[in-house]
């Protein structure tokens, strides 16, 4: 598979056509699932890293379905998770979305960044590591777009 991104994506709708038909994965499914997909991955990065994956994923898969039912709404586009280079991560990070709505006519239209985040029920707040917002804020600035946070309770 040519990411590891992209292979945690596969895997992970994967498991929500399971259960939106009614079925689920056992956890022995699952490792058969991994083990065919991403043969390679002998240090089971993909498996460890999959469950913050996954509630990151399902946070976006949220945001699009509610949004995209929005009249105002003109454009959802999902940035993507890969950057390159590498260490450009130390300075930026993408957000998850860049949405163009309409305001207040047909036609203004502005942009923003988005930033999708779930957080687990039993929190009542969400606290993001300064050092995450400071890479978002810092690609909002060098786009010159705002940068919203779409947080959703589990």
């Amino acid at each position: 598979m040519s990411s590891s991104i992209e292979a945690m994506k596969l895997i992970s709708d994967l498991k929500r056509a399971f259960k939106d038909n009614g079925n689920s994965l056992s956890e022995e499914e699952f490792d058969k699932i991994i083990k065919k997909l991403i043969p390679s991955d002998s240090d089971n990065s993909i498996k460890d890293n999959f469950g913050r994956f996954d509630k990151g994923y399902s946070a976006e898969i949220l945001f699009e379905r509610i949004y995209s039912l929005l009249p105002w709404i003109k454009l959802i586009r999902p940035l993507g998770q890969e950057q390159f280079p590498e260490k450009s991560k130390e300075e930026y990070q993408v957000p998850d979305y860049e949405i163009i709505f309409e305001t207040g006519s047909p036609e203004k239209r502005a942009a923003v960044l988005i930033e999708a985040k779930m957080v687990d029920v039993k929190k009542e707040k969400h606290v993001l590591k300064k050092v995450q917002y400071e890479v978002l804020k810092k690609y909002a600035n060098a786009k010159n777009e705002e940068l919203l946070f779409a947080l959703f309770w589990r």
